[in-house]
């Protein structure tokens, strides 16, 4: 009787324990997951991705104009100015209601340690809001004055053509820096993308040596702005 009670107590001590044990490894795969999935939600879908979001929103913004303009111009050099389309002046993109995403540069500034990273972001957002200025006042002004008001204007197609086409080309110029750049951040994602992070792990991204190579590179793209 006593040998059967013994194995009995026995037996509900294992099933305990492997209760305890599956619990306990249990909870630590749940837990390891949910830090897996909240450093996930955090530097890529609320980090990254909104970075890379709203730069990517910027200079579509940014192009969409710049070929506005450059039609317009093309249609000053070539067509009679009662023929030039006017309308195409109301389909500027203006940037005046984006929020810059602070957070999101605050939380890879931590990651990645590029201090300039929200000042790139302030020069991008000024740079085609710039351009946009461009667009809808002196080029504005201009294309109407020479339409409607040609002997205020006292200056050819082609002179005008000029004019701007060079601020077209300047544009273009600058906009090739923050290309560069996005294609790098875009590259950080990537590679931070197709890894596990844990807490433990955070500090250790930026010593990675693909990630240094990518830093180097958004640091020469900072003297080459300078």
């Amino acid at each position: 009787m006593i040998e059967i009670i013994e194995k009995i107590l026995l037996m509900l001590i294992a099933a305990i324990m492997t209760a305890l044990l599956s619990y306990y490894f249990g909870s630590k795969i749940y837990y390891k997951q949910k830090e897996y999935e909240n450093i996930r939600k955090r530097y890529l879908d609320e980090g990254f991705d909104k970075l890379i979001s709203e730069y990517e929103f910027a200079l579509s913004a940014y192009r969409h104009n710049w070929l506005i303009g450059l039609s317009i111009l093309q249609q000053i050099r070539d067509l009679p100015r009662e023929t030039i389309n006017t309308k195409l002046l109301e389909d500027f993109i203006s940037l005046k209601n984006i929020i810059l995403p602070t957070i999101s540069v605050h939380r890879l500034n931590n990651l990645i340690s590029i201090d300039d990273l929200w000042k790139k972001h302030q020069a991008l957002f000024s740079f085609v809001q710039g351009c946009f200025t461009t667009f809808t006042c002196d080029l504005y002004v201009a294309v109407t004055c020479y339409i409607n008001n040609p002997e205020k204007l006292n200056v050819t197609n082609d002179v005008l053509f000029d004019e701007f086409f060079s601020k077209l080309q300047e544009m273009n110029k600058r906009s090739v820096q923050h290309d560069h750049y996005l294609g790098q951040i875009k590259n950080l994602s990537t590679i931070f993308e197709n890894n596990v992070f844990y807490r433990k792990d955070m500090k250790e991204f930026k010593t990675w040596e693909e990630v240094k190579e990518i830093l180097e590179k958004l640091k020469c793209t900072k003297k080459q702005d300078a």
